[in-house]
C-alpha cells in the first residue's frame, strides 16, 4: 500500500493523497482530484462505489453524465481544494 504521496499540480496547489482503498469513505457532495499511475489527474465527485468491472464513476459538478474510472490504476486522491 503506497502512504504518504503529495504531489504539486501545474496550478500550483498542492495535496497529500489519501490512499486508493479509502475511496469507499469518500463524501460524496465534495469535489475530490483523482491521481493515476499513468501520470493523469481526474476531478470530480464520487460515491466511492466500484463495479464488477473495476471501475468507479465519477460525475462533474454541474453536469449529469459521468465516466468510469479504472479502480486499480488510482494511487490516491484528495478533497479539491477551495481557490482563495
Amino acid at each position: 500500500m503506497i502512504e504518504h504521496i503529495k504531489v504539486t499540480l501545474t496550478d500550483g496547489s498542492r495535496y497529500s493523497l489519501r490512499c486508493s482503498k479509502e475511496l469507499e469513505n469518500v463524501d460524496p457532495q465534495r469535489e475530490c482530484i483523482f491521481v493515476f499511475d499513468t501520470g493523469e489527474v481526474f476531478s470530480g465527485q464520487t460515491d466511492g462505489e466500484v463495479d464488477e468491472d473495476g471501475d468507479f464513476c465519477v460525475t462533474h459538478p454541474g453536469k449529469n453524465i459521468g465516466e468510469g474510472l479504472p479502480f486499480g490504476r488510482l494511487i490516491g486522491w484528495a478533497y479539491k481544494q477551495r481557490k482563495k
